[in-house]
């Protein structure tokens, strides 16, 4: 069983993965910057957590939570603590209890949840189906990126003039093109001049116009 650690100190929070027999498998650590909240080093956790629990590939099935200085035993809160300014009365297994039931339980939480999963999960597959073929694209992320901005032109280019149905299906078919186009050059390159494609789909997430265009305020406002 895999358990994980959290040690939120007054300088830095250390988080980490155990097993049963109390060997740490991996451990990661951030400053604890108290002045930012304790909401924004409860994200910090969750998301070296989640890094943990995919590094050693194996779930968790608890959470233990240390802090220093004083902590009700009744509450589970945390006491005045002079270096954590503005915690007093914080608890942590209610903010996470807070951070799930928000996601799952709001109107649009599960709506939410799949339209960021969605892209990142199809961009996966451009990663999984060469891969099964003995290629390495590692250029996901651009192409992901150059798609978003052929739907968004799409978009821009037709206005009203077509029905919301067509020209989503054509903003569909647009992302398709220019992510495929866009991996294609590492195929042409690797196929005319042997160049491996590990390494060009690699520099093409550096290179691609779409991060242009997100450098000039045309990325999503969030």
């Amino acid at each position: 069983m895999i358990t994980g650690a959290v040690d939120i100190g007054g300088t830095k929070i250390a988080v980490g993965a155990i097993d049963s027999a109390g060997q740490l498998l991996a451990r990661d650590e951030t400053p604890t910057a108290a002045a930012r909240g304790f909401e924004d080093a409860m994200e910090r956790v969750t998301a070296m957590l989640e890094r943990i629990r995919r590094e050693i590939n194996l779930p968790m099935r608890g959470v233990g939570i240390g802090c220093t200085g004083p902590v009700d035993p009744q509450r589970g809160t945390i006491g005045e603590v002079d270096f954590l300014p503005g915690w007093k009365g914080a608890n942590p297994v209610t903010a996470y209890r807070d951070m799930v039931t928000s996601t799952f339980n709001g109107g649009d939480g599960i709506g939410s949840i799949l339209i960021k999963a969605t892209p990142l999960i199809l961009a996966a597959l451009a990663v999984a189906v060469p891969a099964r073929a003995g290629l390495i694209n590692v250029g996901g992320e651009g192409q992901l990126l150059v798609g978003g901005v052929a739907a968004m032109g799409t978009s821009l280019a037709l206005g009203d003039r077509v029905p919301g149905t067509f020209a989503l299906v054509l903003m569909i078919v647009a992302a398709m093109a220019a992510g495929a186009a866009w991996a294609a050059v590492a195929g042409v390159l690797r196929l005319a001049v042997g160049i491996s494609e590990s390494v060009t789909t690699l520099l093409l997430n550096y290179g691609s116009f779409a991060r242009a265009l997100a450098a000039f305020g045309l990325a999503p406002a969030n």
